[in-house]
């Protein structure tokens, strides 16, 4: 956390953190290759289903819409992302439960995630013909916030897509 919120390796301070900016009451929207429910940032006691659910008492992840295959294969880019944004370990996965202080928790620590899974086997991009079915999903579930932290292969060229998001 230090090296985000104030990259002073001597004190490793955490303003935002000390501040009580933990993200609390947050919905945070994600569009990517997918999410590992299981891994031990997102993971909920209750057994989250395999595919699209909206539940906003869920631990972690309030919403989870599996436009292309609901997992995340492959590269892991989206439950990376969603580790980095909003990871946070718990001790038994309960909804109420305890934490840890995980040592790689999110910077918005205690945000909630709603997650469109746009991603086949990791590999390819199958976003719907209209971009704010995407969006809008996030909005319904609360989400203030869209992250959509993807690109292709193509050398750092700015393409179409880029220009759309933009």
């Amino acid at each position: 956390r230090w090296i985000v919120e104030s990259g002073d390796s001597t004190s490793r301070s955490t303003p935002w953190l000390d501040s009580g900016l933990t993200g609390a009451g947050q919905v945070v929207s994600l569009i990517d290759t997918g999410i590992d429910v299981d891994n031990c940032y997102f993971w909920d006691s209750t057994n989250l289903p395999p595919h699209s659910w909206n539940d906003k008492s869920n631990r972690k992840i309030t919403q989870y819409v599996s436009f292309a295959d609901g997992n995340d294969h492959g590269s892991g880019h989206g439950t990376h992302v969603a580790g980095t944004i909003a990871g946070h370990i718990s001790t038994d996965g309960g909804k109420t439960s305890s934490t840890s202080p995980g040592m790689a928790d999110g910077i918005a620590k205690d945000a909630k995630i709603s997650f469109y899974d746009f991603s086949k086997e990791g590999k390819t991009v199958d976003l719907p013909s209209n971009l704010h079915v995407a969006f809008d999903k996030g909005r319904n579930a609360g989400s203030k916030v869209l992250n959509a932290s993807w690109g292709g292969y193509d050398g750092g060229s700015y393409g179409y897509w880029d220009r759309v998001f933009d």
